[in-house]
């Protein structure tokens, strides 16, 4: 049995994490990256954006093991509806 688990890290400006890691258990790797797209989205209201690490993890139950998962970038691009 294998779970993927997102970490995120939270910093102040000189470098301390606050208030500790966040963990959240996600299906997919495209799931992560969701969650970091609208967590960005709220970063863009804060005074101090780009303060986060997100690193997701693969841990296999089954060989005992833990391996760092590469979390795919998104982008979306705005779709213009049809003018009458």
């Amino acid at each position: 049995m294998k779970i993927l688990i997102l970490l995120i890290i939270t910093t102040w400006s000189f470098g301390l994490p606050y208030p500790g890691p966040v963990k959240q258990i996600v299906s997919c790797p495209e799931e992560a990256a969701m969650i970091i797209f609208d967590d960005h989205k709220y970063d863009a209201l804060r005074t101090e954006p780009d303060r986060k690490k997100y690193t997701l993890y693969e841990i296999d139950l089954t060989t005992k093991s833990i391996k760092e998962v590469e979390i795919p970038v998104l982008s979306f691009s705005k779709i213009s509806g049809s003018e009458e």
